[in-house]
């Protein structure tokens, strides 16, 4: 056997393993850019949504006020919600407030994944929650929310006879790498810190026209700040046995 033959089978034998320790790239769903700010009230008691809050510009692509029925705010028209979390409820504010006091939840005690439909690939898009919660029990007051597993800060601010305290809207941004896009939300509890599951009171899509700052959507998965070096590594290799042959 000559030496040639012989470097020939070493290097086949370590591009193999190599392939093995590092599987061909996987797709992930776009990266969203995640924001969020307090949802004012109006009215003596924090009764009504203030309106104005909601950011109007681009191309509305999709407005659902989640667990209730179509309804008007800010000039918006809020369809009936189809994307539900397994259950609905409608105190959580006012009969004046019909967008904050409707909302769907989970009570599975671990993160909700919600799913967009009907997105174009290549586009940019804000996604806006309203998440309300202004009852006045001491085991809600303080709830705080996270969304793909970033905190995104406290939506329940209701104090007792005095007001029912402002909610919470997040927003994120991203631009859509297939037809769909997912999420997760998850709530805990002021004093356990415990997982209550996904809540959210209503959703509000734009398609943004360009020129608009959004986080970019990522490529396939890199494996890590060493993938570059495997697959240069690999190039090598295959390199190598071409000029062996």
């Amino acid at each position: 056997m000559n030496n040639t033959h012989t470097m020939r089978s070493w290097v086949a034998s370590s591009l193999t393993a190599i392939w093995l320790v590092f599987p061909a790239p996987k797709a992930e769903a776009a990266e969203i850019s995640w924001s969020s700010r307090p949802y004012p009230v109006n009215g003596k008691y924090g009764e009504t949504l203030a309106t104005g809050i909601f950011a109007k510009d681009g191309t509305l692509a999709l407005a659902e006020n989640s667990g209730g029925p179509t309804v008007t705010f800010d000039g918006i028209s809020f369809q009936a919600g189809t994307i539900h979390l397994g259950d609905t409820y409608d105190q959580y504010h006012t009969d004046a407030a019909p967008l904050s006091g409707t909302g769907t939840w989970s009570d599975s005690k671990e993160p909700s994944r919600v799913t967009i439909p009907d997105l174009r690939t290549g586009k940019t898009y804000r996604i806006q929650i309203l998440i309300y919660d202004g009852r006045h029990d001491i085991s809600i007051v303080g709830k705080t929310v996270r969304v793909d597993g970033l905190p995104q800060g406290t939506y329940a601010h209701s104090e007792r006879d005095i007001t029912w305290g402002k909610g919470l809207l997040i927003t994120g941004i991203f631009t859509a790498d297939s037809s769909t896009q997912s999420f997760t939300i998850e709530t805990f509890s002021p004093d356990t810190k415990q997982s209550q599951s996904g809540q959210f009171n209503a959703l509000l899509l734009h398609q943004l026209n360009p020129p608009h700052t959004a986080s970019p959507s990522p490529g396939p998965y890199t494996g890590g700040p060493d993938h570059h070096t495997t697959l240069l590594g690999i190039g090598g290799l295959s390199l190598i046995l071409n000029t062996l042959h």
